[in-house]
C-alpha cells in the first residue's frame, strides 16, 4: 500500500453568499498501485481534482456557520462521497479541512 496526501486551496461561495477560502488536506492510500496506474493517468492530480470538486459541492450547500461548526460531519460526507467515487481505482481517501479567511 502507498500512502500520500494532496493539498487543495479553493474559494467557495456558501449558500448564504459568503466567499470563503478553504485549505484542505486529503490523505489517501493506494491499496493496489498497479490498478491505480493502469486505470488513472495521473492518480495524484486526479485525487486533488476530485477532492476539490467534492469539497466545493459539499460546502456550496452549507452556510458559513455550518462550515465553521460542522467540520467533522463535512469530513465524513467527503469520506463517503470520495470512497464511492474512487472504489474502482483502489484509492482510500480521508479529508482534513482547515477554513481560513481571504479578503
Amino acid at each position: 500500500m502507498l500512502s500520500l496526501r494532496a493539498r487543495a486551496h479553493i474559494q467557495i461561495l456558501t449558500s448564504d453568499s459568503v466567499t470563503v477560502a478553504v485549505d484542505a488536506v486529503v490523505y489517501y492510500r493506494i491499496s493496489n498501485p498497479r490498478i491505480s496506474v493502469v486505470n488513472v493517468e495521473n492518480a495524484a492530480r486526479s485525487t486533488q481534482l476530485l477532492a476539490q470538486t467534492t469539497l466545493r459541492n459539499i460546502l456550496g450547500t452549507k452556510t458559513l456557520s455550518e462550515i465553521l461548526t460542522d467540520r467533522e460531519s463535512i469530513s465524513s460526507m467527503m469520506q463517503v462521497q470520495t470512497t464511492a467515487l474512487t472504489h474502482s481505482e483502489q484509492l482510500l481517501m480521508r479529508a482534513v479541512l482547515s477554513v481560513c479567511w481571504r479578503s
